[in-house]
């Protein structure tokens, strides 16, 4: 359940894991999904007017006059129980507290249903209603349907997932006992007394069971012993043993973190063992991440409708590569990215990590998988964002980037003005005029006339022929 809390600047809502026995959710088509919820509880009368009474005292008036109790025994009645009722559908809410309208019917103004409810495998097939009269069976299609008996109802219940390990835990609990008892009972072990013949109704010294005690005996004559006593440690290791495995077995084995033992059982076997315990608990993983979805949604939903026109919350954001910053959560923003949220676990235990990260850079280099495939098999949530990261870490550990730019910048953040101005100038400046003479030549050329005749700009040109008559030629008119 999700409720706002416009008054909170830093997390503006109201969230409360509530006990599924108490809800009963009603579900339209595929495309309404959860269209009501109703609530039976039971709760205390301080804890219903705080709930409820908040800032509303005709709570407190009408259970005071209701109920017959008086200003004299208000810490008495205070902890008094009564069944408690509540409606909600996706424009409405009430409250009942034992036939009493703590709440009448009204407009709640969220539009939408604040709950979220996600089964996985194990729930029953019948339901009491919230009436607690008669029960529905809920049939294939997760439609209500005709009416059952009791017996009928507890005949059709879903098995949990843990039903058949009920009596194996209840032999691990009586095996663990049994070892429990024989532990204490060597603090202060059970003995058998041997005595001579006239020694006979005279008790011999009690045994000194404390660390450097001293227990003497007359020899042939006393003789103690302690008896031997079942199970032992040795004796019930195989019982043990068995009854671990079938826990294991029933529950969520070890391989889903990645554990197995053993030096000897490949990497194929290792994955494999993984996926079967992986299939184990995906109805739940499925069940928590639909579950964390819905509720992304809803937030996302009354963020934009309810929270935004009170108060906008700002977030942290990555920007450039190393520049983080803070954003404002607008509603265009919200509208522009939608309320849909994806939300899954990363499926890789850490020890696995380094072998997968093998593999896919194995693909990427074998030409059948690109870096974007590579980095979702590992788990990276954004590869556009990651490449982008990785490119202008490249870029920064060029070397001239890194002495012309970074370094001097990391000291003017870090308030050496002085020490980033002699970095300039012993290192930046004399490179960038090498730099900018490298890329005009005629920077450099020296000044005046070449051997050759050229001016500067001519140098390393072929010289024209030389000016005046060339042989052949007269200064007089041209033949004609």
């Amino acid at each position: 359940m999700v409720l706002p809390d416009e008054g909170d600047d830093e997390y503006p809502f109201r969230s409360a894991l509530l006990d599924p026995s108490t809800c009963f959710p009603t579900w339209g088509d595929e495309k309404e999904g959860l269209i009501r919820m109703t609530r039976v509880y039971v709760s205390t009368v301080a804890e219903i007017v705080s709930t409820w009474g908040e800032g509303d005292p005709s709570v407190q008036q009408k259970l005071v006059k209701k109920l017959g109790y008086g200003p004299e025994n208000v810490n008495e009645w205070m902890n008094h129980e009564y069944k408690v009722k509540e409606y909600w559908d996706r424009t409405h809410h009430a409250v009942l507290v034992d036939d009493i309208d703590i709440l009448p019917p009204v407009e709640h103004g969220l539009g939408i249903l604040p709950f979220v409810y996600v089964t996985a495998r194990g729930e029953p097939k019948g339901v009491y209603t919230p009436q607690g009269q008669y029960q529905q069976r809920i049939d294939e299609f997760m439609n209500a349907g005709y009416v059952v008996g009791r017996g009928q109802d507890l005949a059709e219940k879903g098995v949990s997932v843990f039903h058949h390990l009920v009596n194996t835990h209840k032999l691990r609990e009586i095996m663990n006992t049994l070892l429990l008892m024989e532990a204490m009972k060597s603090q202060n072990p059970a003995t058998i007394t041997y005595s001579a013949p006239h020694l006979m109704g005279k008790e011999p010294p009690p045994l000194n069971n404390k660390p450097g005690g001293n227990n003497q005996r007359v020899l042939n004559l006393q003789k103690i012993e302690g008896i031997p006593t079942s199970p032992r440690p040795t004796d019930v290791a195989p019982v043990m043993n068995q009854i671990q495995q079938d826990m294991t077995q029933g529950t969520i084995p070890p391989h889903v973190f990645g554990a197995e033992q053993g030096s000897n059982v490949s990497g194929f076997a290792v994955e494999s063992l993984i996926a079967a315990a992986k299939d184990a608990i995906l109805p739940y993983v499925n069940a928590w991440q639909t579950a964390q979805q819905l509720k992304a949604k809803l937030k996302l939903h009354l963020y934009r409708h309810i929270i935004s026109p009170v108060t906008i919350l700002s977030v942290p954001a990555t920007g450039a590569y190393g520049m983080n910053y803070v954003r404002a959560v607008t509603p265009e923003m919200v509208d522009a990215v939608g309320t849909r949220v994806k939300i899954s676990l990363f499926g890789i235990a850490q020890q696995n990590l380094p072998g997968q990260i093998s593999a896919a850079l194995q693909a990427v280099e074998g030409g059948i998988w690109s870096t974007r495939k590579a980095m979702e098999h590992v788990g990276v949530k954004n590869p556009d964002r990651m490449l982008a990261d990785i490119i202008a870490e490249r870029a920064i550990q060029h070397p001239a980037l890194m002495e012309t730019f970074i370094i001097p910048n990391g000291f003017i953040k870090q308030g050496m003005e002085e020490l980033a101005r002699i970095w300039l100038q012993l290192v930046v400046a004399p490179q960038m005029g090498q730099l900018m003479g490298t890329m005009d030549p005629a920077a450099q050329a020296p000044e005046g006339p070449m051997p050759n005749g050229q001016s500067a700009p001519m140098q390393g040109q072929q010289a024209p022929p030389p000016g005046g008559p060339q042989p052949g030629q007269g200064r007089g008119p041209a033949p004609q």
